[in-house]
């Protein structure tokens, strides 16, 4: 059967059910490339053109649909060239079949927070929805449903502006859809910030967790207390690329955001759909704050913004007052200045070592009744939820935030697995997911080196996609998560460049994740789906990383020959760490089966490690894997190659890949 949706202004929307198969337009092409995949998209007849005389037409009386009109119109005139003048839906020309629409559904349509429904067709291109998201996210959809010369900045000249016919009902999964971008171990700027923004608005994430303040520089300035700008923002040295155990030597800073810029991106965020949640740490990771105001700390001791990375002993003093004041003060301005309705204020890695042998927080915990600094730091969070709910704000921390005890009101931000934020929501806290084996985007992308630095671990494209935020909830606490995110942290990330490239692919596997309906995702659909849209990403100048990991090592026709000759590949740095690798050979195109034996690997000329398997790799065998265990970690100074027995079977004529991979210890 069908279901209508009826649009004010006279329009309306008919939507076949998925079961009506007979009724579908017959199509071979595959569905649009929409990223993040729509809860449902069908063919209609038909195909929707965009034309010179294209207008953007929108429903006085809908919340939110000029503005969206507005938006797409701005990003769809540079490249095709047309005015897109902006008109009321209504009139004369209300179904005009070149116009695009933007109109609030009759009263009793169902589209969700967010949500939205798209109709493109011969008759012309309409959106619906209920509030102002939706209608931006419906414009971000029809956008990504033009060809993807929309996307670049440059007028495309002999492109025909066609949308084929297509019917889409869309909503959310998940109300908190974000990314961290950690500033504090270095700094991106304001012209950065909005450029990740709009990457953000066309994936439809709408939470940017903003990491201002930490041990190695704290990036907000606040009125009340200048020597945060002045000291706090600049560190003597930085950990140096390639060589975590030396420093530069070069001051770094000072960089911070002032009160005019955060008003500037918190607008622009907004105008987006985008909340921005900042991150104050608290109690620890404050050592660039105790660095412009000593007496902060229990020692109250001069000290400087921490240069290496990893955990600080020094931390606020959670038994003076004046440490108290002091955030609440910066509070009262970060409050002033944002208006998400959550603030972080970390609670994470607060070593005690200090707190014990310090007078006041001993003498704090003994009139408190606290049993140990578990319970102070509890108490401590319990103060700052307590002060930002009288001023309208819910506190939301890392999960450390849950031991010794946890306000009723807050909020986790579950890091160390999924096991934080299950314990939460167990409590009836309300939490997000983004853990570290899925959402820790400064971990490696690939198995091997693709020539960027990272903190370690390896968080694939695939297995982001696999992220479910609700993994181990019960149905009936799933209204507790609000959803998940990417973590950036930038110990190992130096620029945009850095930025973008581990940020995508990834990054778009996460909004799908968050955004799509968990029984309707699929990793080989959404494959398909990513080459047109790294397209899309390359017409941006978005620095992407591939698809598919870099090969180690390549054969090309010619090579090869019928016998079997001795050959060798140099791996370079795909060996870093002692364990078992997984050494793929994968044929890709050519006449001749690829034949291989006695695969070793050469330590400065020196065999380390064998495999004396044959096997071969062609039409009828895809990949040959063998397995190599390399006894002590790569020496820099030393030169590794893979060597074997290799023969075209049949003649020379081949072609493929070899790819090495981690498998463990």
């Amino acid at each position: 059967m069908k279901r209508v949706i009826e649009l004010g202004m006279g329009i309306v929307l008919v939507f076949a059910g998925c079961a009506m198969g007979a009724e579908k337009p017959a199509r071979v092409a595959s569905m649009p490339a929409v990223v993040p995949a729509p809860a449902a998209m069908d063919w209609r007849e038909g195909a929707f053109a965009l034309t010179a005389r294209s207008a953007l037409r929108f429903d006085p009386s809908a919340t939110g649909a000029r503005e969206a009109a507005e938006a797409l119109a701005a990003a769809l005139r540079p490249a095709t060239g047309c005015a897109l003048p902006l008109k009321p839906a209504g009139g004369w020309f209300a179904n005009a079949s070149s116009d695009i629409t933007f109109a609030a559904p009759e009263k009793g349509a169902v589209i969700g927070p967010e949500g939205y429904a798209l109709r493109a067709d011969g008759k012309g291109a309409v959106v619906a929805a209920q509030d102002a998201a939706g209608f931006f996210y419906g414009a971000q959809t029809l956008r990504q449903l033009l060809p993807n010369a929309a996307f670049g900045g440059a007028l495309a000249t002999n492109q025909a502006w066609r949308i084929p016919g297509v019917e889409i009902e869309d909503a959310p999964r998940f109300a908190w859809r974000g990314v961290m971008l950690d500033e504090c171990r270095h700094f991106f700027g304001k012209a950065a910030v909005l450029r990740l923004l709009d990457q953000m608005a066309l994936h439809k994430l709408n939470t940017l967790h903003w990491h201002l303040t930490d041990d190695q520089g704290w990036r907000l300035a606040v009125d009340a207390y200048p020597r945060l700008a002045e000291v706090a923002s600049r560190r003597p040295a930085s950990v140096m690329p390639g060589d975590r155990k030396a420093q530069d030597g070069k001051p770094y800073g000072p960089f911070c955001y002032t009160q005019d810029d955060v008003r500037e991106i918190v607008a622009y965020a907004k105008a987006r759909h985008i909340r921005v949640v900042p991150e104050l740490e608290m109690p620890g990771h404050a050592r660039a704050a105790i660095a412009a105001y000593p007496e902060l700390s229990c020692r109250g001791q001069p000290v400087e913004p921490r240069v290496e990375w990893g955990v600080e002993e020094e931390v606020f003093c959670a038994g003076n007052d004046r440490v108290l004041r002091f955030l609440e003060s910066v509070l009262d301005e970060v409050c002033a200045l944002f208006d998400s309705p959550f603030v972080h204020i970390g609670g994470d890695e607060c070593p005690k070592i200090r707190w014990k042998a310090c007078p006041k927080c001993q003498s704090r915990m003994k009139q408190n009744g606290l049993k140990d600094e578990h319970e102070l730091q509890s108490w401590f969070v319990r103060h700052f939820d307590r002060y930002l709910a009288q001023k309208g704000r819910r506190l939301i921390g890392w999960d450390e935030i849950l031991e010794g005890g946890l306000a009723p009101g807050a909020a986790v931000m579950s890091w160390r697995g999924m096991k934080g934020g299950q314990a939460a929501v167990a409590e009836g806290h309300d939490v997000v997911m983004t853990p570290t084996d899925f959402c820790y985007f400064d971990y490696r992308q690939f198995s091997g080196n693709d020539g960027y630095e990272y903190i370690g671990g390896l968080v694939p494209l695939k297995k982001v996609y696999a992220f479910d935020p609700c993994l181990g909830i019960p149905a009936y606490r799933e209204q507790h998560v609000l959803g998940g995110q990417a973590n950036l942290w930038s110990e190992y990330i130096w620029g945009q460049k850095d930025l973008e490239w581990k940020l995508f692919p990834r990054l778009c596997a996460l909004a799908e994740a968050v955004w799509s309906p968990a029984g309707k995702r699929d990793f080989t659909a959404f494959s398909r789906r990513m080459e047109a849209h790294c397209d899309r990403l390359a017409r941006m100048g978005v620095n992407a990383a591939p698809l598919q990991p870099p090969f180690a090592a390549q054969w090309k026709s010619g090579e090869m020959a019928n016998a079997w000759r001795v050959t060798s590949w140099e791996i370079g740095n795909w060996l870093d760490k002692a364990g078992t690798y997984s050494v793929s050979f994968t044929y890709t195109h050519g006449a001749h089966r690829y034949d291989m034996r006695k695969l070793r690997l050469l330590e400065d000329g020196q065999v380390v490690a064998s495999d004396d398997t044959s096997s071969f790799t062609g039409n009828a065998r895809a990949v040959a894997t063998y397995k190599l265990s390399l006894p002590k970690p790569r020496d820099p100074a030393k030169t590794y190659r893979l060597q074997a027995e290799v023969r075209g079977d049949g003649g020379g004529d081949s072609n493929g890949r070899i790819d090495i991979e981690y498998a463990g210890n």
